[in-house]
C-alpha cells in the first residue's frame, strides 16, 4: 500500500461523501455502502460548488466523486480538493468508457478510480485503499496508465511470484492469497517482498501497472 499522508486511526469509521449530479446514483451508492460497519456516511452534494462546501463543513475521509460533474466538472474540483484539504482523499468514478480519465484523474491528485460498472465490492475495496493512504486503480485502468508508460524489460517471475502478483492485483489480502496458494499469509509477504526487489514497485498500484504491461493481469 502506497502511504501518502498520515493514517486513519483503525478505530474510527470511514467518514465519506458522495458528489454526483445523478439523485439515483447517490441513493444505490449510499445504500451499498453503509452495509458496511466501518462507513459512514457524511452527506452529499450534486454539484462542484456544493461538493466544496460539503467538503469543508464536514471533512470527511474519502470523496466518492462523479468526474462528469455541472460546474467545473470533478478533475477541477479534485484539484482544488488537493490544494485546500490535503487529508480528504479523492476516489474518481466515471460512466465513460475512455479509461485515459485514469491517467487524467491521477494527474488531477485522486487517489482512486474506478468505472461506474465496477462491482460493489471493488468500490468498498477502493474506499478502504484510498482511506488508509494507498491509491487504487481497477485492472483496467491500471492498464491504461500502464499503457501509457515506456515498456521496460521484465525479470523472470516464479510461479509462486506470479500467483501473488495476481492475488495483489485483484485487491485480495496476504491472508486471502495464502489460502488460495495453502501457504502461510508470512510466505505471501516474503513473495511480496521479492516481487518489490525484482520490479522495483512498491505499490499495489505500481504492481497492477506492472502486472498490465508485462501480460500478468
Amino acid at each position: 500500500m502506497n502511504a501518502t499522508g498520515p493514517q486513519r486511526e483503525l478505530t474510527t469509521a470511514i467518514k465519506f461523501v458522495l458528489v454526483d449530479d445523478h439523485p439515483l446514483v447517490i441513493d444505490g451508492l449510499r445504500v451499498r455502502l453503509e452495509r458496511e460497519a466501518d462507513f459512514s456516511f457524511a452527506g452529499s452534494a450534486n454539484d462542484t460548488e456544493s461538493a466544496k462546501a460539503l467538503i469543508g463543513s464536514v471533512h470527511p475521509d474519502v470523496v466518492v466523486m462523479d468526474i462528469g460533474l455541472p460546474g467545473e466538472g470533478g478533475l477541477a474540483a479534485t484539484r482544488w480538493v488537493v490544494r485546500n484539504h490535503p487529508d480528504v482523499r479523492v476516489l474518481l468514478l466515471t460512466g465513460s468508457t475512455d479509461r485515459t480519465y485514469a491517467i487524467a484523474s491521477l494527474h488531477a491528485g485522486a487517489k482512486g478510480f474506478l468505472f461506474k460498472n465496477s462491482e460493489g465490492e471493488e468500490l468498498v475495496r477502493a474506499i478502504r485503499c484510498v482511506a488508509d493512504g494507498g491509491t487504487y486503480l481497477s485492472p483496467s485502468a491500471a492498464e491504461a496508465v500502464a499503457n501509457s508508460l515506456e515498456p521496460v524489460e521484465a525479470p523472470r517471475l516464479t510461479p509462486q511470484e506470479s500467483a501473488v502478483l495476481a492475488g495483489i492485483v485483484a485487491g485480495l489480502t496476504y491472508k486471502e492469497i495464502a489460502a488460495k496458494m495453502n501457504i502461510s499469509a508470512k510466505t505471501v509477504e516474503t513473495y511480496r517482498v521479492r516481487l518489490a526487489k525484482k520490479t522495483g514497485c512498491r505499490s499495489k498500484v505500481a504492481l497492477a501497472q506492472y502486472a498490465a504491461r508485462n501480460g500478468h493481469a
